[in-house]
């Protein structure tokens, strides 16, 4: 028993001594305001209830359910309001469609407004269930009709046999009353079309785990009831098991509302987990048993209508056949966005029909819309969907729809590759791979934003590679990521790949992938100025390609070592490494090597202040790029040549030639030559005391680095803090 403010009876409220307790140990949040709210909410609901136990025939008032309190729903109340209040004049009865994944509260939403707008239906509200509970036989549109007639005072032998005579018979029977119509569970729109009442200022509300959109073609409301994000969700907890244990672990409680996915059904049960028995247990602990339980749907599940596996299992048996194998096969699916193509290969179907029945789980709110032709899943739909996967698929079955999405991303990656680089250096065989739906990758921007896009789901396709033992096909993927991880500087990727790749190699005894996948390696780590790595890496890679009879990579490797002695500072020992790299290219020759070669003299002389020296290679690295039609490394060459016309004095020039390079990376999408260039650009701007410029194109290198990950970021933050200070 809680007294608000006295004893009157206006603020006394019976509560068992669990919520007793809960309500006393936060004053400030169960405050008097809000106990009275519940409280009158609570006996509106036994009024209606009394009512509707006395009052039949020509009113009737059937409640939808036990009112429950809703946490942060008013945008969503504001919106079935809107909508009820367009209809209030209207001729026949006005219809909303209150849509959402399955168990996301839709009901209780329905239930939560009807019983605040009840008064405003003055000839009464019906309620038709076309499911009683999880696993129940569904009702029939003819069974729930025939219920409303009887609600309408129609006794059973004026009620005629036939439907269509029973549909006309409740228009009539409507025609002159103001109703509420309530529909739970509602599978297609023409369930709602024959409940549809003619009484002017009448309302329909239908929860529904699809769209209708039939009905929306004819006008009628739409109301999306979305997961809890989690602020709101930690609220919900709150009011479940008190504000003090919430605080005294936010880890747990972040990490269990993760698991909820936002679901109100799986919060309340955690949440009623530990405020009942086990109210002394930790939220760790809770959470702990949850991730570890080999079906993590029922570990989140309780009892009766609050089973959440249950209501996961009803929803995938509704499914017509092909998108309940679509859904299998998205329990399948390795990770990141869900691409149609690739879902297709899973399947081995056609796109179109891979596509169609995503779209079908889209409407039957299973899978969520992740931007242009991209869907997710929620991380319950998706431990769900791969439980009905084991359940129905053999492992065979398992391990050929592997092969293929794998595959699949292979091809893509492959072209991917060829935009940037078409002649490069590949250990692997040249031959591109052949599969259905690949992505048109005909430029280096093409293939920077697919990749950009597509990562995520790239990198979890190589991991299954990686985890069924497919280790020629991870090396694949290792050698051609190279083109994408270097010039978009996927520090993350690169690191991840490249070291399971190596790994790879080295079971398969291949040193030509060895030297190539190590040396590779080598760069990403002397890029973050772990230059003890580096050298390890690169004496690995140097010795793989010396049991090698294969003159491009040899001269490819001693390439990148006289890249780690250039970014460990020694320009003079780099420069001789690279003549001799040099020499190795003309003998093979090959042109794309010499011209790599001779960008990177001249950004050893540049080191070197030796700048007019820098000129000359420049030029014949133009020349070469310009030749093979590359524009990423010509962009690099204008930032060089930029550099040694600043160097000499010609700060127009380097201007100029900086300007050049700075179109060519925001045209490319190349983040990280952006943020060198403008780096550049910065200290011209400096030389000139143009400060406020300067600090200007610093500013925007910082946030290009710090998108990227790389150490140069904390760097620059340094030097501006240093210019504010000065000019303080």
């Amino acid at each position: 028993m809680v007294r608000t403010a006295d004893d009157g009876y206006e603020n006394l409220i019976l509560l068992c001594a669990l919520h007793h307790k809960v309500v006393d140990d936060q004053p400030a949040h169960f405050t008097t305001e809000r106990l009275r709210a519940i409280k009158a909410d609570h006996e509106a609901w036994v009024r209606l209830a009394l009512e509707s136990s006395t009052t039949r025939g020509p009113r009737p008032i059937e409640l939808p359910m036990v009112p429950i309190r809703l946490v942060n729903r008013e945008s969503e109340l504001l919106a079935l309001t809107a909508f009820s209040n367009r209809g209030a004049a209207g001729p026949i009865a006005d219809v909303i469609v209150l849509t959402g994944m399955h168990g996301v509260g839709k009901s209780a939403l329905c239930a939560h407004w009807a019983m605040q707008n009840w008064d405003r239906y003055t000839d009464g509200q019906l309620v038709g269930r076309f499911s009683g509970g999880l696993g129940d036989d569904r009702s029939s549109v003819d069974e729930v009709l025939t219920g409303f007639l009887h609600e309408l005072g129609i006794p059973d032998d004026a009620i005629p046999p036939r439907f269509a005579d029973r549909r006309r018979l409740f228009r009539e029977a409507s025609q002159t009353r103001r109703l509420l119509v309530l529909l739970d569970d509602v599978r297609e729109a023409a369930e709602v079309t024959a409940l549809r009442p003619t009484g002017s200022g009448s309302l329909v509300i239908a929860t529904s785990n699809y769209f209708l959109e039939e009905l929306l073609y004819e006008g009628a409301g739409l109301v999306e009831v979305e997961p809890l994000d989690p602020p709101t969700s930690a609220r919900l907890l709150v009011d479940l098991v008190g504000e003090a244990r919430l605080e005294a672990e936010p880890e747990a409680v972040a990490r269990l509302i993760e698991l909820c996915v936002g679901l109100p059904l799986a919060l309340r049960v955690c949440g009623g987990r530990l405020a009942g028995a086990a109210r002394t247990r930790s939220i760790a602990s809770l959470v702990a048993g949850i991730e570890s339980a080999a079906h993590r749907l029922e570990a989140l599940s309780g009892v009766g209508s609050y089973r959440v596996d249950a209501i996961f299992d009803v929803a995938y048996q509704e499914l017509p056949a092909g998108q309940a194998a679509t859904y299998r096969a998205l329990g399948l699916y390795p990770g990141g966005d869900i691409i149609p193509a690739a879902v297709a290969r899973l399947r081995d179907v056609p796109v179109s029909e891979a596509t169609a029945a995503i779209d079908g789980l889209q409407q039957a709110h299973l899978v969520d819309i992740a931007g242009e032709d991209r869907f997710r899943l929620h991380e319950l739909v998706a431990h769900h969907a791969r439980t009905c996967a084991l359940r129905s698929d053999t492992d065979e079955d398992a391990d050929l729809a592997l092969r293929r999405l794998v595959a699949w991303f292979y091809a893509a990656l492959q072209r991917a590759d060829r935009a940037v680089y078409a002649d490069r250096l590949r250990i692997a065989s040249a031959s591109l791979e052949v599969a259905p739906g690949l992505p048109s990758l005909l430029t280096p921007r093409d293939a920077f934003r697919w990749f950009a896009r597509d990562h995520t789901a790239l990198t979890a396709a190589i991991r299954t590679a990686g985890a069924m033992g497919w280790d020629e096909r991870v090396c694949q993927f290792a050698e051609a990521l190279w083109p994408l991880c270097y010039n978009l500087r996927a520090y993350t990727v690169w690191f991840e790949v490249y070291e399971a790749g190596a790994a790879a190699a080295e079971r398969l005894n291949d040193s030509a992938m060895i030297a190539r996948l190590r040396s590779c390696l080598a760069r990403a780590y002397s890029d973050q100025g772990e230059f003890g790595r580096s050298a390890q890496e690169m004496g690995v890679a140097s010795a793989a390609a010396d049991r090698c009879d294969h003159p491009l990579l040899k001269a490819s490797v001693a390439e990148f070592g006289a890249i780690m002695a250039y970014e460990r500072g020694d320009a003079p020992g780099a420069l001789d490494q690279f003549r001799r790299a040099r020499n190795m290219y003309q003998a093979i020759p090959s042109e794309r090597g010499v011209a790599l070669v001779d960008y990177h003299l001249a950004k050893c002389f540049i080191a070197m202040a030796a700048y007019a020296q820098a000129i000359e290679p420049l030029e014949l690295a133009e020349s070469g790029f310009c030749s093979l039609g590359d524009e990423v490394i010509h962009g690099r060459v204008l930032r060089r040549k930029g550099e040694a016309l600043a160097g000499m004095g010609d700060f127009d020039g380097a201007t100029a030639a900086y300007l050049a390079a700075l179109e060519i990376a925001q045209r490319q999408s190349l983040p990280f030559d952006e943020a060198e260039t403008l780096e550049s650009l910065a200290t011209v701007a400096g030389a000139l005391h143009d400060v406020d410029t300067a600090t200007e194109h610093l500013q925007h290198a910082v946030r290009l680095y710090e998108e990227l990950g790389h150490p140069r970021a904390q760097v620059l933050q340094v030097s501006l803090g240093e210019r504010g200070a000065a000019g303080a």
